[in-house]
């Protein structure tokens, strides 16, 4: 066996490219901004139909919507209510219009022909179960007001962009107001949860915690408790509270009951406290303050909270006490002087020690 030759090596020279100093680190680049808010103008049909709250809804310039205001509200003045199905709505589609396919949040998007980009009517549906009315739209108007960058309300009126009108015989609440929209992108009608009851966000380092909504019970727990002899009856209103006026003359208060599904805001000692201190004319407090301000009270063998709230001048005193039960919340308020609310103090105690909320399957299998 002979051997090879080896082979030969061959070397070559490469030029080095000369190092360039670093005179600068490269930025990395900007994010987008935020849309800036523009002008919008929102228009709310609500419907309260049996267990079920209907809201008819259009947002979009204030141009667009003052064009297509007249279509808009034959819109809303077609709808039909059936008595078959007492909580339901029914419309009819104008030849011309496009209707979309249901989505998880909305029964239907019908979109008008016109318009650049075309307007659309948002039609979906919540629970309700007929309590107490005006908080429930007080609820739905602070959040639409959100929607539009304007500051909350205490009161449901036509100052605040709520009219009613009047459809198929029966009454219905019509919000129309125009603020400035950041385009969010949240839609109807679970926007005013998405940061919680309290509005305030979760840390954006961890997940959302996983919640439950409350148990919803098939029947309406049932408030038990004795009004004494000499409280007058004096509101009963369109949805279950009720108030009773309380002592005499100048010591005269009233006391108020009413309940509502403990859903989104209304199941939320801040809010409501918040909610009750407006009344009075005060400002907001915040989750930190909540403990110096309400005392925790024992309401039907459940914890509950109770609120002493003065307006600034010393005219007019608020108790208000607070307990979730059964998916409900409960309240029960004392207003007047401060020397009315004192005089009586005594008599509401006795009402809340007595109080007595029966849930619904206490009741089963019981005769009448």
């Amino acid at each position: 066996m002979g051997c090879d030759k080896a082979p030969e090596i061959t070397s070559y020279d490469v030029a080095r490219e000369a190092e360039q100093p670093v005179t600068s680190v490269p930025t990395m680049p900007q994010m987008p901004m935020a849309a800036s808010p523009t002008p919008q103008r929102m228009l709310v049909a609500t419907f309260l139909r049996g267990d079920n709250a209907w809201f008819v809804k259009t947002t979009g310039s204030p141009d667009a919507i003052a064009e297509a205001a007249g279509k808009l509200r034959g819109f809303v003045d077609q709808i039909t209510l059936p008595e078959d199905d007492p909580g339901a709505i029914r419309w009819t589609v104008p030849e011309g219009w496009q209707t979309k396919p249901p989505t998880q949040f909305r029964e239907a998007t019908i979109v008008l022909p016109e318009g650049d980009p075309p307007l659309e009517i948002a039609i979906s549906k919540l629970g309700y179960d007929g309590s107490d009315v005006d908080a429930y739209l007080l609820m739905n108007l602070n959040r639409w007001r959100g929607q539009l960058g304007l500051s909350p309300v205490e009161k449901v009126d036509s100052a605040a962009g709520m009219e009613t009108i009047t459809v198929a015989g029966e009454k219905v609440w019509m919000f129309d107001a125009t603020g400035n929209s950041s385009g969010s992108g949240m839609s109807a009608p679970f926007a005013p949860f998405a940061q919680g009851a309290s509005g305030m966000a979760p840390p954006a380092t961890s997940a959302p915690p996983a919640t439950s909504p409350p148990d919803r019970p098939t029947a309406k727990p049932e408030l038990k408790v004795t009004i004494p002899d000499d409280w007058q009856l004096s509101d009963r209103g369109s949805m279950g509270s009720r108030s009773y006026l309380v002592g005499e003359g100048d010591l005269q208060a009233t006391v108020k009951l009413s309940d509502f599904a403990a859903f989104g805001m209304m199941g939320d000692p801040l809010f409501n406290l918040n909610r009750w201190r407006g009344q009075l004319g005060l400002g907001e407090v915040t989750q930190d303050q909540i403990e110096q301000e309400t005392e925790r009270i024992e309401i039907s063998g459940t914890q509950g909270w109770l609120a002493t709230i003065n307006r600034d001048d010393n005219s007019e005193r608020m108790l208000a006490a607070m307990v979730v039960k059964d998916g409900h919340a409960w309240f029960f308020q004392l207003t007047g002087t401060p020397e009315a609310v004192d005089a009586n103090r005594e008599a509401y105690d006795q009402l809340l020690a007595a109080v007595e909320i029966a849930s619904p399957s206490m009741e089963e299998g019981k005769g009448e």
